[in-house]
């Protein structure tokens, strides 16, 4: 029950006590631990992105297009479904069930299953014109579209792109970040960037 400081170069003394110790690791792989493959219904053997829905069910951004799983069984929806494929790491889910997804191809489609409807393409000028990293959207209702060299705001109508706001490299941006009370608030992370704070536009 005690603690023990084991570092590099410990005076002789200490090391033989700790030699002296038994030692042991409690296991840390408990329970049952599973891994679905296109064996096992997936479309292919990789995964961009995960959302979980209010039904419990994952859906998964893949190359080969969108995949949903309810803990039995995946349904595939591909290019014969009307979806695009080389689906990117970028997708968000809005409340009412539309999937906002960015692909390989530098295109953005918007998707809802309740509709009944094929994807669409989403259009709308300034958007990044690089591949799409991230997908999100603030409490002002808002969709933030993020590449590697730029951020852009589209408020329903406009869009306004940001540059020069971080060293090429590794952004995070996430709506859960939004200050309650503030709407329009979005949080961003750069690489040389250190935190950045958008209120509104």
């Amino acid at each position: 029950g005690r603690p023990f400081r084991v570092e590099h170069g410990v005076p002789e003394a200490d090391a033989r006590k700790l030699k002296s110790l038994e030692w042991s690791i409690a296991p840390f792989k408990k329970g049952r631990w599973k891994q679905w493959t296109a064996l096992d219904g997936l479309p292919v053997n990789k995964t961009a992105c995960l959302i979980f829905t209010p039904d419990d069910a994952a859906w998964f951004a893949t190359p080969a297009g969108l995949s949903r799983f309810d803990g039995r069984e995946f349904v595939n929806l591909t290019r014969e479904e009307g979806l695009p494929g080389g689906l990117g790491e970028a997708m968000h889910l809005d409340s009412d069930g539309t999937f906002w997804l960015g692909t390989t191809e530098r295109v953005v489609w918007r998707y809802n299953p309740a509709e009944g409807q094929p994807p669409v393409k989403f259009t709308a000028p300034g958007l990044p014109s690089g591949r799409l990293r991230q997908i999100t959207r603030t409490s002002d209702g808002a969709l933030w579209f993020r590449s590697l060299d730029e951020l852009a705001r589209y408020d329903g109508a406009s869009v306004v792109t940001f540059t020069n706001l971080w060293d090429r490299g590794t952004v995070v941006i996430g709506s859960t970040a939004t200050v309650p009370g503030k709407d329009g608030r979005l949080w961003v992370t750069g690489w040389g960037a250190g935190l950045i704070r958008f209120e509104g536009t």
